[in-house]
């Protein structure tokens, strides 16, 4: 929304929170098993804790961004996803 400036020709954003930005690691399997227990061990505690900040990181960005769009005149509504699923 920021990057694009897409707050330019679109004054609303419906905050449906139905994705999540998240980071892929990808690592190659043979090399990963090829680690001794204790290494993979510490690779995978870092991975794991690498992705609690990351989520953070993500959660505090959203945040300013809103604010920061809101500033420029976006106009952010929450719907209620009770009553948002479609109905076939």
């Amino acid at each position: 929304m920021s990057t694009g400036k897409l707050y330019e020709v679109q004054k609303y954003c419906a905050l449906s929170n139905h994705c999540w930005s998240g980071y892929w690691v990808v690592a190659n399997r043979r090399a990963l098993s090829s680690l001794p227990a204790d290494l993979l061990r510490i690779v995978n505690d870092n991975f794991d804790a690498a992705a609690v900040k990351e989520r953070a990181d993500l959660l505090d960005m959203d945040r300013s961004l809103q604010a920061e769009l809101v500033a420029k005149g976006m106009v952010f509504n929450k719907p209620d996803p009770c009553n948002s699923a479609p109905r076939w």
